[in-house]
């Protein structure tokens, strides 16, 4: 199978072209980074769905945002809604990507895959989640808790 490995630039360009022209398609993207560790891990596969006008958006959500100034995408979750904007950050980082307008939100997760297993995102889980990330209590507290955890549980992964 043929691969495309498109530079950040032009990847911003395909999916900011595609997600403004479709609409009620689905996207399988597969996740290069760590930002939504450990609730999305890297190589997970996103199913992405195109946002209708008519649909709402809620704290927790995982979203596509484009970030125009930068010629940039990400996969990052809501973590404030207020007028229409929202407030957008990766679970695994500390500082948010800033405020987005609606129309900067291009898709919404529907679906994660890894190690052949999927996942559908929970509306209560994800509202706890954002919280915690919102006020730093995910960064602080329970992502090292969790590290803590499984290394005194022996739980090592192999090299």
């Amino acid at each position: 199978m043929d691969s495309l490995n498109p530079t950040s630039e032009q990847f911003y360009a395909m999916m900011t072209a595609f997600f403004s022209k479709s609409e009620n398609h689905r996207f399988k993207l597969q996740c290069p980074g760590f930002s939504m560790a450990p609730f999305i891990r890297h190589d997970s596969i996103l199913t992405l769905a195109v946002l209708q006008s008519s649909h709402v958006l809620k704290t927790g959500d995982i979203v596509l945002a484009a970030m125009h100034k930068y010629r940039k995408i990400v996969v990052h979750r809501i973590i404030a809604c207020r007028n229409n904007q929202y407030q957008v950050k990766g679970d695994n980082n500390l500082k948010s990507d800033g405020w987005f307008n609606r129309e900067d939100l291009l898709g919404r997760v529907q679906i994660i895959e890894y190690s052949g297993r999927q996942t559908t995102p929970a509306p209560w889980a994800n509202k706890f989640i954002a919280r915690a990330s919102k006020t730093g209590l995910l960064n602080y507290l329970f992502l090292p808790a969790a590290r803590a955890i499984k290394k005194l549980t022996g739980y090592v992964q192999a090299r």
